[in-house]
């Protein structure tokens, strides 16, 4: 997976043209999954996961668990009441 962020930092038509040579779906779907790698899968997570840990956490005495166990409360009442 390193290649394919290494070879499209350095294509030089944009990476929609590494896969062309092959063929334009593979191209579509090749510049889609590393698009979807750099953020969605593997950079927004990391970042929101990071900003928890440092910013709220400490907070809560038990590492959380409450937090996590309140928000459960709240969800499935508001499932119930929307049923």
């Amino acid at each position: 997976m390193r290649f394919c962020f290494a070879a499209a930092a350095f294509a030089k038509d944009g990476l929609r043209s590494l896969g062309d040579a092959v063929h334009p779906l593979f191209s579509f779907c090749f510049s889609l999954a590393v698009y979807l790698a750099i953020g969605p899968f593997f950079g927004i997570p990391r970042a929101a996961s990071v900003a928890y840990e440092i910013g709220a956490k400490p907070f809560f005495a038990d590492g959380g668990a409450a937090l996590g166990k309140a928000l459960d409360r709240t969800l499935a009442n508001k499932r119930k009441h929307a049923a």
